[in-house]
């Protein structure tokens, strides 16, 4: 790069106003994916971040109704159709035949799998702290 062409690129650089290029900055992942309207806005869907969120996957053979009647009284319920969710906290949500992802907000990872292990028949069922 020769002297003149260089110099002309640092004046380039020093007219550049930071603070408007700042502003012009994506914000959040909606922008940074280039979307500009927010297709998430219906009052069944809430997007959000979860910050410390507890994610247990639950794989096995077991019968859906025999872990639901387990269940139960920990007030847990595994739906039974793929991508399916259920429940408040802790929530579950089917990801394939015999496959659930259950996350809790408020539950730490001990918890819930205290509350999932002892119901499980683990000849036939793993659970997965994530």
């Amino acid at each position: 790069m020769n002297i003149s062409a260089n110099n002309q690129r640092e004046k380039d650089e020093d007219s550049i106003n930071w603070e408007e290029v700042g502003l012009k900055l994506p914000t959040n992942a909606l922008e940074q994916s280039g979307d500009k309207v927010n297709p998430y806005d219906s009052p069944q869907t809430e997007l959000r971040v979860l910050r410390g969120a507890t994610l247990l996957r639950l794989h096995g053979l077991q019968s859906l109704t025999d872990l639901n009647t387990a269940l139960t009284p920990e007030n847990v319920q595994l739906p039974g159709i793929p991508l399916q969710s259920l429940g408040q906290d802790p929530k579950a949500m089917s990801l394939a035949p015999g496959e659930w992802l259950l996350f809790s907000e408020f539950l730490d990872s001990s918890r819930l799998l205290d509350t999932v292990l002892p119901v499980v028949d683990n000849r036939c069922t793993r659970v997965l702290d994530l």
